[in-house]
């Protein structure tokens, strides 16, 4: 992965979030200062070349590197991996699909496990498709040192039944390296998740 440069200043008077590019064309987070135009990176997006990497470190069995196991290439997008549906969850009880009527809400669980190393996180945004089909997501951020399944709440806020079911795909995990790995890395109550708790 490329990692962007700048000459960095910290002011009071900044905004946080703003997806831009550096001087190479990489996607990063950062602190915006629009007056000065000062930057300050918090984070990469990672992109295609490195998510089809982290495929590669599943059949090497690497331990300590971020990994996609059970992945698809055919998954990966230019920012992004789209997760599969492995099983759904309503009050508890695994199915493979699952009538969603409007107002009501199910857990997904992903196909893939994703391990994420000391100095990645991962974020999950539900797919253009599945906002236009009136469904609502609510997931947490994955940080570093987490191995799980990938699990997140779709609600469905059409006035249409929705069905959620097995292998379709309804959210795209993205990848974001930070400059800096963290103190301390995730170990706490959902760690290594396989089944939903």
């Amino acid at each position: 992965a490329s990692f962007c440069s700048f000459t960095m200043r910290r002011k009071e008077s900044r905004e946080y979030g703003k997806i831009m590019q550096n001087d190479t064309g990489v996607l990063c987070k950062m602190w915006y200062n629009e007056c000065t135009d000062e930057r300050e990176v918090l984070a990469m997006i990672l992109v295609d070349r490195d998510i089809r990497a982290f495929l590669m470190n599943a059949a090497a069995n690497e331990t300590n590197q971020t990994t996609i196991y059970h992945g698809d290439e055919s998954c990966i997008t230019g920012i992004g991996y789209d997760l599969r549906t492995s099983r759904v969850y309503q009050n508890g009880k695994a199915v493979s699909e699952y009538q969603l009527n409007p107002g009501d809400s199910v857990f997904v669980e992903s196909e893939e496990v994703i391990q994420f190393d000391a100095q990645t996180i991962g974020q999950v945004f539900l797919k253009n498709s599945r906002i236009r089909m009136g469904l609502m997501l609510d997931v947490p951020v994955y940080q570093p040192g987490h191995k799980t399944k990938i699990y997140f709440r779709l609600t469905n806020v059409s006035n249409d039944v929705r069905k959620i079911e097995q292998c379709a795909q309804y959210a795209m995990l993205m990848f974001e390296q930070l400059d800096k790995a963290p103190d301390k890395e995730y170990d706490g109550t959902f760690q290594a998740e396989f089944d939903f708790k």
